[in-house]
Formats: C-alpha cells, sequence, structure tokens
C-alpha cells in the first residue's frame, strides 16, 4: 500500500488550483513539527530529522506536484496511479482527500466522487 495525498477534479488546471494552500500549509506544519522534535532531548537523528523538516518547510508547490502528491483529473490520476501500480507493485492507495484540512468539504466531496466512480473502475 501507498499512503498520499490525492485530489481529483473534473480538470487538470482545477485540480491544481483547489488543494494548493492546503497541501502547502501541510507540508510546512509537517516541516515544523520534524525541526521541533529534532531539538528534544533523547531524538536520535537529530540532523537527519532536522534537515527533513527544513526541507519541507521549502518545499515548492511544483515539487509536491512532481514528487509527494497525486492530483488531476480523472485520467490524469488513473495514469498515476497505474505507473506507480506498475513501478512499485502496488496493491492498494490509501487516500488523504484533505491533506492540510483546508480544502471545502463540498470540494473534498466532489473529489472523493470523481476517485470512486471514474478511477477506481480502472483498477481490479
Amino acid at each position: 500500500f501507498l499512503r498520499a495525498p490525492v485530489y481529483v477534479a473534473e480538470t487538470d488546471q482545477a485540480a491544481r488550483e483547489e488543494p494548493e494552500e492546503s497541501i502547502m500549509y501541510f507540508y510546512r506544519y509537517l516541516g515544523e513539527r520534524l525541526v521541533d522534535s529534532a531539538t528534544r532531548s533523547g531524538v536520535r537523528a537529530v540532523e537527519d530529522r532536522a534537515a527533513r523538516g527544513g526541507r519541507l518547510q521549502t518545499i515548492t508547490y511544483d515539487e509536491a506536484l512532481r514528487d509527494k502528491i497525486i492530483v488531476g483529473s480523472p485520467e490524469r490520476v488513473t495514469d498515476r496511479l497505474m505507473g506507480l501500480q506498475e513501478t512499485l507493485g502496488l496493491d492498494g492507495i490509501l487516500c488523504e482527500m484533505n491533506c492540510g484540512t483546508k480544502i471545502p468539504h463540498e470540494k473534498v466531496m466532489k473529489s472523493l466522487q470523481l476517485l470512486c466512480e471514474k478511477v477506481k473502475p480502472r483498477f481490479h
């Protein structure tokens, strides 16, 4: 299984724009928590954790789109998941539908509907 932020919209442009604020908030928050936890006593690999946290705080949205999240039209999301399935041998995905918690509920529900109705049927 793969755990990843996923957002599906009718068009690639909408899928790129709608979750941006929420996703960037998530990565900055996660980065802050990693840096903070690296300063606590007894933490192993402090430098590595602090470096990962610093990197997440400065990640660009384009980098997140390329390397960390799955967003797009149903066709693009299907293609991306099929590629990951082939490359990694995945047999499932745990979708984070509102990564960062800032996407409005109705948009999350529409994304989930598109995922279930237009993406999922392409997989066995």
